[in-house]
């Protein structure tokens, strides 16, 4: 019994000691510096797993980089994926700048280290698996550099897809590489236009259209909401496409290309505000305001009228028409940070003044009301101009009404 158990100790020791060296040949423990293709050198170039041609059969991908370039400091979950049938599965990846050190830094996931070693001369950090496993993605973070001048990131990984055999014999060696440049900056949104009155909800919609006119480069547009307070204006809309936007809106125009975009009325009540849009390049927009019957979704269209997009001035002007059975409404936004001091003068049509009223338009509110509002007492018929001067550029619209009918009246400058 003694020698037989003596005898069998050799015999498993020498079974072990066989498995333990196939398991490091075929480097279980993750793979040596320098196998991820920064350099062009992999587990495949460097005779290891070379049973079959490099990228044999299936592939390595990289999920998460952002395409439209990475910010500083900002931190991006990524994941390596396999596609090849195995046993088990492992990798290793680099990011690296122009000259081949080291760019941002790698947070391990689950059964992943980090691990720093030369590579084309430079030590730098190496994400790969501590152990093969069975599935074929593998989940991590990396942070950008701190710095944009660090400018494009090379990123390089080599997947392994084995038969866990305990050698190197029978596996597969996959590689892809990826370049990420860094952010741009933002484009100086300097083409400003408004819509001074955006009505959602009850009975209400507000359908926006947006055209790019040149013949080619691309416009960025933001469009922001505000409440008649000044404070955002929370309205949903839908654009041609169908894509949905809630609350601000951020969108690109192809030259020669347009795009429509309709408020969704989902409030049981109106609200109103107005729109600002701004763009690196000059757009022309126009907007039409529509009442239903009841839930714009469900009802009837009984009535819209379009207005052009406006401008902002310290000098403008309506026409106004009292005249049964017309009302003629203005709405008027203070964009600016300042707070506006408005002299409203109404003139008759030989341009005589015949009422004066004065308000203050707080930055960045909005007000709309009838004529008949802003001079008590106003006797009907009246015809002519409503004359509106600030202390700050101010952006004004006008609407006449008839019963639930109304149509647009655009203003115009005062020289």
């Amino acid at each position: 019994m003694v020698e037989e158990s003596v005898n069998r100790y050799p015999y498993f020791a020498c079974l072990f000691l066989v498995a333990f060296a196939g398991l490091l040949w075929a480097n279980s423990n993750g793979p040596p510096p320098d196998r991820s293709g920064v350099t062009g050198n992999t587990c495949n170039t460097s005779g290891c797993h070379n049973d079959f041609p490099l990228n044999d059969g299936g592939t390595v991908s990289i999920a998460g980089l952002p395409e439209s370039g990475w910010s500083p400091g900002q931190t991006y979950p990524l994941m390596v994926s396999i596609s090849r049938a195995a046993t088990r599965y492992g990798f290793q990846m680099t990011a690296v700048d122009s000259n081949g050190t080291q760019a941002g830094s790698f947070t391990e996931g689950s059964g992943m280290a980090v691990m720093s070693g030369l590579a084309g001369g430079n030590t730098i950090q190496h994400v790969q698996h501590v152990f093969p496993q069975a599935s074929n993605t593998f989940s991590f973070d990396w942070t950008a550099p701190a710095v944009a001048s660090t400018g494009t990131v090379r990123f390089n990984v080599a997947g392994n897809a084995v038969n866990f055999n305990g050698s190197p014999t029978g596996d597969r060696i996959y590689t892809t590489e990826r370049s990420v440049a860094a952010v741009t900056a933002q484009p100086s949104l300097t083409e400003v236009f408004y819509f001074p009155q955006i009505a959602d909800g009850g009975q209400f919609s507000t359908t926006m259209f947006l055209t790019n006119p040149a013949s080619s480069g691309t416009a960025t547009i933001t469009i922001g909401f505000t409440r008649s307070d000044g404070t955002p204006l929370d309205v949903s809309f839908v654009d041609s496409n169908g894509q949905s936007f809630n609350g601000s809106i951020s969108l690109q125009l192809a030259g020669g290309t347009s795009r429509r975009l309709v408020s969704t009325a989902t409030p049981e009540t109106v609200q109103t505000g107005f729109a600002t849009i701004s763009s690196d390049v000059p757009i022309v927009g126009s907007a039409v305001f529509s009442q239903f019957s009841g839930a714009p979704a469900t009802s009837t269209l009984l009535a819209e009228a379009g207005v052009t997009s406006a401008s902002t001035g310290t000098s403008q002007a309506i026409f106004v028409d009292e005249t049964a059975p017309f009302q003629t409404a203005v709405a008027y936004a203070n964009p600016g940070q300042t707070d506006a001091a408005v002299t409203f003068d109404l003139l008759d049509p030989e341009g005589q003044t015949i009422r004066t009223t004065a308000r203050t338009l707080a930055a960045g509110t909005h007000q709309a009301l009838f004529v008949f509002q802003l001079f008590e007492n106003l006797p009907g018929g009246h015809i002519g101009t409503l004359r509106v001067t600030s202390s700050v550029p101010v952006s004004i619209v006008s609407l006449r009404f008839a019963g639930s009918l109304f149509t647009s009246v655009p203003p115009f400058g005062l020289q």
